[in-house]
């Protein structure tokens, strides 16, 4: 076995090295990236099957964050699957995934949560779960991730939306509380992870357009003292500007605000 096969089936292995590959000239990254993405090309050829599913738990939310690509359906009364129906969604998919990611909407707004996931745990075999979340409800993310860990034997990985420091953060999400109780989240979470050692990676997500994407240093300053905490970026998303190439327009969102306001030109990206 061959260290890209190694590195593609041991998350693990990946986030341990992944600091020393940061520092490899760039020549280097694109060679990485290509055979990894070629490995992962063959490992689903091979399978027939993804190994993770994405699961849409809530459209419910409680912040408006200006670059949200579903914030016209945010809050409507589009029923949720009841924890039956997700039984019946995990044992179709028995032995064939082994990831779960949940997002929305804010994922931790269902009650049952905890709930979900012991579901995919036992009846479709999954072997971790990917949490993505704004971060705003420290308290609730604490009780409901300790149920988790007290209840399964899944290995855990969280992403936190950070769109900026403290001002445009909660001035992007329009709550003057966001950032400070994401932050909390962060912290909240590197405890457990101490405790249990089942936590596998924290990390953020920076969603960067127009309002944010000059304080690019200031956001890596500010996320550079939290220890053990990966950092990213991505792009606002929208049909606009063309960066979905080929893809057929009228399966992507519909989300077209005014481009001022949100949206980086492909030039600024």
């Amino acid at each position: 076995m061959n260290i890209i096969t190694q590195l593609y089936k041991n998350v693990g292995l990946l986030d341990a090295i992944f600091p020393y590959y940061q520092k490899l000239p760039s020549v280097f990254h694109k060679v990485v990236a290509e055979k990894f993405t070629e490995k992962a090309h063959q490992e689903i050829e091979s399978r027939g099957f993804p190994n993770h599913l994405v699961f849409f738990v809530t459209n419910k939310c409680n912040l408006q964050c200006s670059h949200c690509f579903y914030i016209d359906e945010l809050n409507s009364k589009t029923r949720e699957l009841d924890i039956d129906e997700i039984r019946t969604i995990a044992s179709s998919l028995k032995g064939k995934i082994s990831q779960l990611v949940l997002t929305g909407g804010e994922i931790f707004l269902r009650e049952d949560l905890a709930d979900i996931v012991k579901v995919f745990e036992e009846f479709a075999g999954i072997k971790s779960v990917n949490m993505l979340t704004s971060g705003f409800f420290p308290n609730k993310i604490e009780k409901t991730v300790q149920k988790i860990l007290n209840e399964t034997s899944l290995t855990l990985y969280f992403q936190i939306s950070i769109d900026g420091i403290k001002e445009k953060h909660d001035s992007i999400r329009k709550n003057s509380n966001s950032f400070d109780n994401a932050m909390q989240t962060i912290e909240t979470l590197q405890r457990l992870r101490g405790n249990s050692g089942r936590i596998n990676r924290i990390s953020t997500l920076t969603t960067l357009g127009k309002p944010n994407y000059n304080d690019i240093e200031k956001i890596v300053n500010e996320l550079s003292s939290l220890k053990k905490v990966n950092f990213g970026f991505g792009f606002a998303r929208s049909t606009f500007n063309d960066i979905y190439g080929e893809f057929d327009k009228d399966q992507l969102s519909s989300f077209e605000p005014d481009d001022e306001d949100v949206f980086l030109t492909v030039e600024q990206m």
